[in-house]
C-alpha cells in the first residue's frame, strides 16, 4: 500500500504528544485530519508548511451530542 494514499485522524492534535503524532504521520506521507477542544490551526500551519496535507477541526470528541 502507498503512503501517500493514506489518512488518519487525529485527536487532541493542537498541542502535546498529539501535535507530535500528527507531524510524524504527515512526515510519514499521511493526510491528517486533526481534531481538538482547542483550535488546531497552528499544527495544520506547521504540517502544511512541509508540504503535507492537514484540515484541522475544533471539537470535543467526548461531547456526545443527541438528537430529539
Amino acid at each position: 500500500m502507498n503512503a501517500n494514499k493514506r489518512v488518519a485522524v487525529v485527536t487532541e492534535g493542537a498541542q502535546g504528544i498529539g501535535r507530535l503524532t500528527a507531524e510524524l504521520l504527515a512526515q510519514r506521507g499521511y493526510k491528517l485530519a486533526i481534531i481538538d477542544r482547542h483550535e488546531p490551526e497552528e499544527t495544520v500551519k506547521v504540517i502544511e508548511a512541509n508540504g503535507r496535507e492537514a484540515l484541522g477541526y475544533c471539537g470535543d470528541i467526548t461531547d456526545e451530542a443527541t438528537e430529539s
